[in-house]
């Protein structure tokens, strides 16, 4: 029965297109260490739905010989083939396509005599294999390939895969990985962004637009997705959904995008105030000659109709415009930049008064536009009031006008308690400038994304559904060029639905409907780590800033081992593998030890990195382009980014490293009982050609421990286990996929 469990939980784990092009050395030498990938660049042209994908590797031979070798690409269901080149000895080299059953003929083939199961996650597509000879010693060949394939679309949302898996067969780091591309559409595209990587988007109007991503030095392992959406109207809305457990709650994911060519008259007017540091540290390192610069692009970005005003402080405060709000002009803005030109950097610092004032001028000016106030400080509050409550009561308790705080810590001489709980307070986020980063990019690209709101104070409500734990918990304003993604749960059995978005253009509420569908989609299997890394960031900022609370580090913790998201309170489970087994009780322990060095890291760069790992799990308010994805690092009590190594997912599941075994973060010895199949072994082969989707997690490495169900794993050992299966083994196997296909993927 343990077996047969096995093949229902495959079953919803088909394999991925995947598209990797990989190049087979002779028997006699390990297939990841004859090559290394020195390139692996992808171009992707979508129109309409429709891609042509472009893949151009190059291999290095590393074997110090002469050597033939087979090059193996599993095509996408779906695709068609349109140009394969490598040249030898000036000879184009031709290839053949190969059916399904004989490309996996070949992959077992591999394993059996390579006994490296990286191949077996390829089983199930067809495959194009060109035999390649001969490649010189250290010699380099290039690959070229592209392939063309229609998109299918799911709500309106059209989803993109592409595998960068090439950890397991490159010897080395690659030199240069990068994925771009273009999009053309007849509708007016809305959401752009991958779950996997960090992106960028640039829009050049509605309907174009391109994305990149890139990195060097690299074995990247996780695929590349992309998701695009298209929407003929002002704002547009988009819902991906995954089923959870059996009777557990669903994850959904809904992305909020406002059109790029926004009419003008539709961007909304805004009040807005910089508050800038001038005190005596700010003449280090040029910091004050960098805010200055950022002040510049400011305002000379400000729109036609917004009011603006410039307060400057140290021990004192000076005011641009000491009557108030000014609306901008180019008079105005000569006055500012003259203004921003003329003072030094001297003095204490008086956080509390400079706000305050600033809030004082938004105050007059009524409630009807936005207000927003971008402040910037590179040391504690020196001056005046200096307690960090009483700054926080103060500042909003003044906020009548609902200003939002946008915060810049520059530097590590900060308070990122006090940073942090005044923007968390007054709607904003806080940015921090660490010494080796540039004060001016940072301002800039934040004034950039939200210089243009079309709709402020946003709330969303689901009609139709039962809903609950989203984030972000509360919703920002909604700007032109941006878009807002909220990561939620629903209650089971819910299909048809309505967003209800509301929110306000010039004082007015204005209300949009959106129909969605909450059907699952099993594929959307990043949406739960998504939801739980926002959930980890929000839950370790109200520890961090209200208060250690046992509970909330517990589900942390619970959290952390089972979507594979670790931040310092979680690094235990990766810095000692023994960790991993762990009772929960020991397991919160552990963490809420490290909670307490974590709660007193209020400055210094442990304190900064503290910060800005909870905005990273957080999405930054879940807004901006690109990327919907958890962070693959997290900085420690020391301020050092530390990067997460010993974890691997496939679908919604968490594998770690342990003892040898890639396991699953679900299992426990003590409550499930492990059946062991040794690697390799006839057994072993027969459970991949009944299940092909087994392939996937078995091509982990050797050694495998897969959760079938509460009580149930299978382990896949080098050294042990069963050797053989009975035919009415194989036979209850086979009928088990068809009764129990619809079991969710996780128990």
């Amino acid at each position: 029965m343990a077996v047969a469990l096995l093949f229902a939980a495959l079953f919803v784990y088909a394999p991925a297109a995947l598209a990797d092009g990989i190049m087979i050395p002779p028997p006699d030498i390990p297939i990841k260490g004859a090559f290394a990938i020195r390139y692996h660049r992808v171009t992707l042209d979508i129109q309409d739905g429709f891609v042509r994908t472009e893949i151009d590797q190059e291999f290095e031979n590393l074997t110090g010989r002469r050597i033939e070798a087979d090059y193996v690409f599993p095509i996408p269901e779906g695709a068609v083939l349109e140009n394969f080149a490598i040249w030898v000895g000036g000879e184009k080299i031709t290839g053949k396509v190969l059916a399904a059953k004989e490309a996996r003929e070949i992959y077992e083939e591999i394993v059996r005599r390579q006994l490296d199961p990286a191949l077996l996650e390829y089983i199930g597509n067809d495959a194009f294999r060109a035999r390649v000879f001969p490649i010189e010693p250290h010699e380099r060949k290039r690959v070229q390939m592209s392939y063309t394939q229609m998109l299918k679309a799911d709500n309106g949302v059209y989803e993109y895969v592409y595998p960068l898996n090439t950890e397991k067969f490159s010897a080395q780091m690659l030199d240069e990985v990068t994925v771009s591309g273009k999009i053309r559409t007849t509708v007016p595209i809305k959401t752009i962004y991958s779950p996997s990587h960090a992106i960028s988007v640039n829009r050049k109007d509605d309907k174009h637009a391109s994305f990149s991503y890139e990195e060097s030095n690299v074995r990247p392992d996780i695929d590349f997705v992309l998701y695009y959406s298209v929407d003929a109207r002002e704002i547009g809305a988009s819902l991906l959904a995954y089923d959870a457990d059996d009777g557990e709650d669903g994850f959904f994911l809904a992305t909020i995008t406002p059109r790029v060519e926004s009419d003008d008259r539709r961007i909304i007017n805004k009040n807005f105030i910089f508050v800038l540091d001038k005190s005596g540290s700010m003449g280090d390192d040029n910091k004050i000659g960098q805010a200055k610069g950022a002040l510049r692009f400011v305002l000379r970005n400000l729109n036609e109709g917004d009011r603006f005003n410039v307060i400057a402080y140290s021990d004192e405060l000076w005011e641009c415009f000491e009557d108030g709000m000014k609306t901008f002009s180019p008079q105005t803005l000569r006055k500012a930049l003259k203004f921003v030109k003329q003072f030094d950097a001297a003095g204490g610092t008086n956080i509390n008064d400079a706000l305050l004032k600033a809030l004082d001028m938004l105050d007059e000016e009524g409630g009807k536009k936005p207000s927003y106030i971008v402040f910037l400080t590179d040391g504690l509050p020196t001056v005046g009031v200096t307690d960090e409550g009483s700054i926080i009561k103060h500042v909003t308790n003044a906020n009548r006008a609902g200003a939002r705080l946008f915060a810049f810590g520059v530097g590590y001489d900060v308070n990122t308690h006090l940073l942090d709980k005044l923007s968390e307070g007054n709607h904003g986020i806080t940015e921090y400038v660490r010494p080796n980063e540039d004060i001016e990019t940072k301002v800039s690209s934040l004034y950039a994304k939200i210089s243009s709101p079309v709709l402020t104070d946003v709330n969303l409500a689901v009609k139709g559904a039962k809903v609950k734990e989203l984030y972000p918990k509360e919703m920002p304003d909604l700007f032109k060029g941006n878009q807002l993604i909220i990561a939620g749960r629903f209650a089971p059995g819910a299909g048809s639905a309505t967003l209800e978005l509301t929110g306000k253009v010039d004082g007015k509420t204005r209300r949009f409907s959106f129909p969605v569908s909450f059907q699952s989609r099993r594929r959307h299997s990043f949406v739960p780590r998504v939801w739980a890394g926002r959930k980890i960031g929000y839950l370790t900022d109200e520890i961090r800033l209200h208060g250690m609370n046992e509970e909330l580090v517990a589900e942390i913790v619970r959290l952390s081992k089972r979507y594979g998201i670790i931040t310092e309170y979680t690094s235990f489970l990766i810095r000692d593998e023994r960790n991993f087994y762990a009772p929960e009780e020991d397991a919160a322990g552990m963490a809420m030890h490290r909670g307490v060095a974590l709660r007193e890291a209020k400055s210094g760069a442990g304190g900064v990195g503290q910060s800005q790992t909870a905005q990273k799990l957080k999405g930054q308010a879940a807004g901006g382009q690109g990327t919907a994805a958890a962070p693959q690092s997290y900085y420690d009590i020391a301020g050092e980014e530390v990067e997460v190594k010993g974890i691997k997912y496939l679908g919604d599941l968490s594998f770690f490293s342990v003892d040898g075994y890639w396991t699953d973060s679900r299992y426990d010895p003590d409550k499930q009982k492990a059946v062991e199949v040794r690697a390799f072994s006839p057994a072993y082969f027969e459970l991949l050609k009944q299940a092909p989707a087994l392939g996937k997690f078995v091509a982990l490495g050797k050694q495998v421990i897969l959760v079938l169900d509460d009580k149930s794993a299978l382990k896949i050992s080098a050294e042990e286990g069963v050797e053989e299966l009975t035919g009415e083994e194989v036979s209850q196997l086979t009928q088990q996929v068809g009764r129990q296909s619809g079991i969710s993927a996780s128990w």
